[in-house]
């Protein structure tokens, strides 16, 4: 696990993961890759990044952005015409979330875990999916 024992890259990963979230047409940039991303060897959160965008056309999707602030958690919501994205971001930023479920907008989700690099397949169950115990943020996609 990445974080919380290596808590370098939490900077860029907000960076790159916020804006999308928030309804940006893509992640977020940051200045210094020579102090920050190369010192700190990070480059594999832009991978990350790209992991759970892949396949997803914003445009054609017509996202529409909310969020939803919760007693641990901000929820970030894209709501498109196919496609419904979600990032859960923990706002104490530190030990595992675990007892999560969220509304689910299709029959299955892919749930992925940035900070093990891991996707898990969910299927909703009375009309909720339970999120995979997770530190820091893990995003979903529902179709």
């Amino acid at each position: 696990m990445l974080y919380p024992e290596d808590k370098r890259g939490l900077i860029l990963h907000d960076v790159l993961f916020a804006p999308f979230f928030a309804g940006a047409a893509g992640p977020g940039q940051i200045w210094h890759w020579d102090q920050y991303v190369a010192a700190n060897n990070l480059w594999h959160h832009f991978d990350r990044f790209a992991q759970v965008v892949e396949g997803v056309d914003p445009a054609a999707e017509r996202f529409e952005p909310s969020m939803v602030q919760h007693e641990r958690l901000r929820i970030y919501r894209l709501k498109g015409r196919r496609t419904t994205m979600l990032w859960l971001r923990d706002s104490r930023a530190g030990g595992v979330v675990e007892g999560v479920t969220v509304k689910a907008e299709g029959k299955r989700a892919r749930v992925f875990d940035p900070w093990e690099n891991r996707w898990t397949e969910v299927k909703a169950r009375g009309g909720r999916l339970a999120v995979p115990a997770f530190t820091t943020s893990v995003a979903i996609v529902m179709k």
